[in-house]
């Protein structure tokens, strides 16, 4: 009140502004361990608040860094977060492999010529979408690359 600043003008007028806020201070929560304790789970309710957002304005902005923790390897059950049903609709490596169609999987080879796009070998060779299917990539020939199963590792942060 003493600023002027009416609920939900954060959301309305600084949208971009609270999103690198919020993704900074959610990547530092997970930073370590992949996983929501206590505190931490404390410290996202400060940040909703401090916004004045509402809980499924706050879910758009932390659901992007939710899924990014899940896909380096976090437990659904440790990230303190409500996750759509989509994301939990499919089995990432079966999706991937169920839906990129034989075609371009035999297009993408050729491509490649059978060989991992950042090492060259051809041994533990697997389908990778350059733009994440979760970030609104898709299953076509020119977002598909092949990576063994190192590169693959590395490319998405797996231990």
């Amino acid at each position: 009140m003493l600023f002027k600043i009416a609920e939900g003008d954060f959301y309305k007028l600084r949208y971009e502004e609270v999103n690198e806020i919020l993704k900074e201070q959610l990547i530092r929560i997970y930073r370590n361990d992949n996983r929501i304790d206590q505190e931490e789970s404390l410290h996202k309710v400060g940040l909703q608040q401090l916004f004045s957002l509402s809980y499924d304005q706050f879910l758009q902005f932390a659901n992007k860094e939710d899924i990014l923790a899940l896909e380096k390897g976090a437990d659904s059950k440790d990230i303190d977060s409500v996750l759509p049903a989509s994301f939990f609709a499919f089995n990432e490596y079966d999706f991937v492999h169920k839906t990129i169609s034989q075609e371009v999987k035999e297009l993408v080879w050729e491509k490649y010529g059978g060989k991992c796009v950042m090492c060259t070998t051809s041994e533990n060779l697997l389908y990778n979408h350059i733009i994440p299917i979760i970030k609104g990539g898709s299953n076509t020939f020119r977002n598909i690359e092949l990576l063994c199963e190192y590169c693959y590792k590395i490319t998405h942060n797996i231990d």
